[in-house]
């Protein structure tokens, strides 16, 4: 009974295992064809023969199509077939999780509209292009359609190209698994070529249908292209074959979701041009997710472009460093290719990248983005070191690429970056950011600061730095900033605000600044004998030559404030550059300067075209020289009032050479006076510790000079409006007016006299004969009270006119009237 029971279950087990076995291995063909597919097995090879050939296409029909592990399926088909198209007309998903082959070059298309499913171990090695897709249907040039779900007395099938793909209601999603990447290094260095999808050198490889999910998968196309698509709703997808798979979209499509997780990896490096494109609604990489394009050859590379119909979000690293995120870049004599952004919302946080670099002679790509709302910031949980970033790196002889930026807003937050930097010969590219409202705030644990930067870190020139705004507000340390570390000049930094400007406050020792310098590395560290180790292995000049490039704002309201700074400076010989502002309202206070500063070259210069221009509390406007040669620069200020106050001053020294020259147009000067040497008081001053003789000039022309004016305190309890008001009495018979003199408060001319009062005229009146009968005609008139005129001020024609001041008055008592009759 033991052994009749054993043997029982063992026929059983075996029974449900080979059950289990043939359902997950089952290549079933579904006989709708005029000539059906066949598939047979011998061992883990599957050969797939038959099928209808129509000219170039084969194809194929299968109601289950799944390959489990370890298994190949080759597609058994002749040299003049171009196409292989297959189709499942079954309700199950795919599951491929073994090698799809052919045994002549050719592309494959395996449609299912219920899904599939690509395992760790699945493979491809075909000579041609695959597409995968959920689609209902595919196209045909002549109109024929080939569908997985089959109608009865379907045509013959066609000899024509494909052309599209219809996608239903709902299709079943992609899923691609696989055990991540291992990349490494800088630039971008791969080890193993031997995991995941790939296609020869070249060719395409698509997926196209619902959502789309990259776990740990690798998608490998040399010099080739790959193409994601999530569509949502019913539409078709164009298809030109002519040269790979180029795929179209109608109209406003539906899109749907896209992630890719857990070091998924999307690689299109050769040494030909790759093309990257990814088309979906919520697109998301995270976990050091990677998007990665490297040309390696002479030739122009491709782009990456992502279209995001919701939202593009980029998020954290690996354990190692590597970041999710979109890397295009060159290694060779070819040109890195672009990187296009279209969505309502990129995030761009933890650590998380948008490159487009040059590590050779190449030039290196744009980045361009048209987004909503922008968000760059905070570092990587793994690295503190490692910030979110926008960058677009030359770090050989070939130029890097500008950054484009459009959109409604633009935050930088906790260490976020943008900017175009060179390390090597090449030039840095622009940053051109035209968004309504931008934020920069803060900095990183580990001391980077949030910033849009255009930089030069050896012989390279930096770029330029251009902002178009309503609003722009920078704090907590934030920097707008082009910048030279080398002997080339800084670049010009460029900002049109049609609303404000804003930059405040400080993050420790860091004040948030807009500038243009040529700077030394490490000036800021105590041991200067470290800085200069450090200056010798990056290979940067002790002392550099460049000039500092020019600031411009134009802004309605500008405000400077909490130890904040706009400069243009130069540490090393050369000159200052030009700081241009122009706005309605310019106000500098608590301790914060605009400065064209040098060390040993000419001052740089300020100019300064504002309705009102006020500094408040030991804030300075300065362009001085503080080195051995250079002269103070010169300041320029053209405005309706200038009110300096609480020790801010205004001042053009020099230390060894002639100072500068200072000249202000102004009607209303007030707080402040031109000074020989800086007191405790406002003062203007362009001097020279050389001598008097060196000592620059101060020219001021203005209507009304006041050096004496202080701060108002203004009362600390509001006046009661009941104080402020007169109340009327109400005319007595027949709404007469009665004029007052110096008597104060009229009697009531129906009532009787009382006192001595003489009248002009006595007659009785008809209700009493001991009333006044006639109101006075003509009284007393004082004369008005002579005020001095203090103030110049425009008329409606443009002339000046000298006024006075609107005197004072003083509250009134309010009247009491008595009862009056009617």
């Amino acid at each position: 009974m033991k052994l009749v029971n054993y043997q029982l279950l063992l026929f059983i087990s075996f029974n449900c295992v080979f059950a289990i076995s043939t359902a997950g291995a089952e290549i079933i063909p579904d006989a709708t064809l005029p000539s059906n597919s066949k598939s047979s097995q011998t061992d883990s090879i599957i050969t797939i023969s038959g099928g209808t050939q129509a000219g170039a296409n084969l194809f194929h029909s299968f109601s289950r199509f799944n390959i489990p592990t370890n298994t190949e399926a080759i597609f058994n088909n002749s040299a003049v077939v171009k196409n292989i198209i297959t189709r499942v007309t079954g309700s199950n998903a795919s599951q491929i999780d073994g090698l799809i082959s052919t045994t002549s070059k050719a592309n494959v298309f395996l449609i299912n509209p219920n899904g599939i499913i690509f395992g760790e171990n699945a493979r491809l090695n075909i000579g041609g292009s695959f597409l995968a897709s959920s689609a209902i249907n595919i196209k045909f040039a002549d109109g024929t359609i080939y569908s997985a779900r089959p109608a009865p007395n379907t045509p013959l099938l066609t000899v024509s190209a494909p052309i599209g793909l219809d996608i239903g209601n709902n299709s079943g999603a992609i899923t691609v698994r696989g055990q991540g990447h291992d990349l490494s290094g800088t630039p971008f260095r791969r080890k193993d070529y031997n995991t995941g999808l790939q296609v020869e050198p070249g060719q395409t490889l698509a997926l196209v249908g619902g959502k789309i999910n990259l776990d740990g998968a690798i998608l490998t196309a040399p010099g080739g292209q790959i193409e994601l698509s999530s569509i949502k709703e019913q539409g078709t997808v164009s298809i030109n074959t002519n040269s790979g798979f180029n795929l179209g979209y109608p109209e406003n499509p539906n899109f749907d979701n896209i992630e890719l997780s857990n070091n998924s990896l999307i690689d299109v490096n050769g040494t030909s041009s790759g093309v990257v494109k990814i088309y979906g609604r919520q697109v998301n990489f995270q976990d050091g997710s990677l998007v990665w394009l490297q040309n390696r050859g002479m030739g122009q590379a491709g782009d990456i472009d992502v279209l995001a119909s919701d939202s593009l979000k980029l998020t954290n690293t690996t354990v190692n460093g590597i970041p999710s995120g979109l890397v295009n870049e060159t290694i060779a004599a070819g040109a890195s290719g672009n990187i296009n952004i279209t969505t309502p919302l990129l995030d761009i946080h933890n650590g998380a990248v948008l490159a487009a670099n040059t590590f050779s002679t190449g030039i290196g790509g744009n980045i361009n983005i048209t987004a909503q709302s922008m968000g760059v910031f905070d570092y990587s949980p793994f690295s503190t070191r490692t910030i979110s970033t926008v960058s677009a790196f030359a770090y050989s002889e070939g130029n890097a690429g500008n950054i484009n930026i459009s959109g409604q807003s633009l935050s930088i937050f906790g260490g976020g970056f943008i900017g175009s930097v060179t390390t090597s010969s090449g030039a840095s590219g622009n940053v051109n950011i035209k968004s309504e409202n931008i934020q920069i705030s803060g900095r990183a644990p580990a001391g980077d600061v949030s910033n849009i930067t255009s930089s030069s870190w050896r012989n390279g020139s930096p770029g330029k730095i251009n902002i178009d705004t309503a609003r722009l507000k920078i704090s907590n340390g934030g920097l707008i900033s082009s910048s030279s570390f080398s002997n080339s000049s800084a670049g010009n930094v460029t900002i049109n605000a049609s609303d404000s400007v804003e930059v405040t406050g400080k993050s420790g020792s860091t004040t948030s600044q807009i500038r243009s310098a040529v700077r030394v590395f490490g000036s800021e560290l105590e041991d200067k004998n470290q800085a200069a180790i450090i200056r010798s292995q990056l290979k940067l000049p002790d002392v550099p030559q460049g000039n500092a490039g020019d600031v411009t704002i134009n802004a309605r309201n500008l405000q400077v404030s909490d130890g904040a700074r706009i400069s243009v400076q130069n540490q090393g010989i050369g000159n200052g550059g030009m700081l241009y502002i122009n706005s309605n309202s310019l106000v500098v206070k608590d301790k914060s300067s605009i400065t064209a500063n040098t060390a040993s070259g000419v001052g740089g210069n300020i100019q300064i075209k504002s309705t009102d221009v006020r500094l408040q509390n030991n804030s300075n406007i300065t362009a001085t020289a503080v080195g051995n040669t250079g002269s103070g620069g010169n300041i320029n200020i053209d405005t309706k009032n200038l009110v300096a106050l609480e020790d801010s001053d205004i001042i053009a020294n020099a230390q060894a050479s002639f100072g500068g020259r200072i000249t202000i147009n102004a009607i209303g000067i007030f707080g402040t006076q031109p000074n020989k040497n800086l007191t405790s008081e406002s003062n203007i001053t362009a001097t020279s510790q050389q001598g008097s003789s060196f000592n620059g000039v101060v020219s001021i022309n203005a209507f009304n000079f006041n050096p004496n004016i202080t701060a108002i305190e203004l009362p600390s309890s509001i006046t009661q409006v009941t104080d402020q008001i007169t109340t009327g009495c109400a005319a007595e018979a027949g709404n007469r007016f009665v004029a007052v003199g110096r008597g104060g408060l009229p009697e009531n001319p129906t009532d009787a006299l009382r006192g001595e009062t003489i009248w002009s005229d006595l007659r009785p009146l008809q209700e009493n004969t001991n009333r006044i009968s006639k109101i006075i005609t003509s009284l007393h008139t004082e004369a008005p009270e002579i005020i001095e005129a203090t103030n110049w001020e425009l008329d409606a024609s443009g002339n000046i006119e000298l006024v006075a001041r609107f005197p004072h008055q003083k509250n009134q008592l309010a009247l009491k009237c008595t009862n009056q009759s009617s």
